[in-house]
């Protein structure tokens, strides 16, 4: 029987940020379900890289492993779970509406996991038209880290809590989501005839 000559062949995928430590995980055991993977690294900046031995005939029909993220997406997984709308006057501070969000979630005998928002959510101008104050971290919101997911509305506040601290976005048993009042922008474009 002829040796075979494999060849090392590096490999990346990306963890959409969305996804979160289970999109890491989910990754990897993709990654180690293939044959002869040699090495596997991951970085802070989302990437998993691999090195692969593949035969010489095999190496166009080797390419990198399609991973399918949509069951992590932050929609998907808040789907999955209860959802509690909360309401609160339209006069009411964000940084009040919050709180009380993360205050309802404790209450219930659950653990906050992370706020879910919008790709070009209002959230940011509502907090700065109700508090006067810019928050400089769009990555976490009172210590809770915060998803982007484009099936969320622009104009929603979802927060997803699960049970126990060490709970991560997959384990979401409850959303509770506000929808921000719409902020309305004064035209300074005013002509006085």
């Amino acid at each position: 029987m002829p040796s075979v000559d494999y060849k090392e062949v590096r490999r990346t995928v990306e963890v959409p940020r969305n996804t979160g430590v289970d999109g890491f995980l989910h990754v990897i055991s993709e990654v180690l379900r293939r044959p002869r993977v040699q090495s596997l690294n991951v970085d802070a900046k989302g990437k998993v890289t691999y090195r692969v031995l593949v035969r010489p005939e095999d190496e166009v029909a080797d390419k990198n492993i399609d991973v399918d993220f949509e069951h992590l997406s932050p929609y998907r997984l808040i789907r999955n779970a209860r959802m509690q709308e909360l309401h609160y006057p339209s006069s009411t501070s964000a940084s009040t509406v919050v709180a009380s969000m993360l205050d309802v979630a404790v209450a219930g005998g659950m653990t906050p996991i992370g706020f879910v928002v919008g790709t070009q959510s209002e959230f940011w101008s509502w907090y700065f038209f109700t508090t006067r104050e810019e928050l400089k971290d769009r990555s976490a919101l009172f210590g809770y880290s915060i998803y982007y997911d484009k099936g969320i509305p622009d104009t929603s506040l979802v927060l997803c809590v699960g049970y126990g601290k060490t709970s991560s976005l997959v384990d979401v048993q409850l959303s509770l989501k506000v929808e921000m009042p719409q902020c309305r922008v004064l035209d300074t474009d005013l002509e006085v005839l």
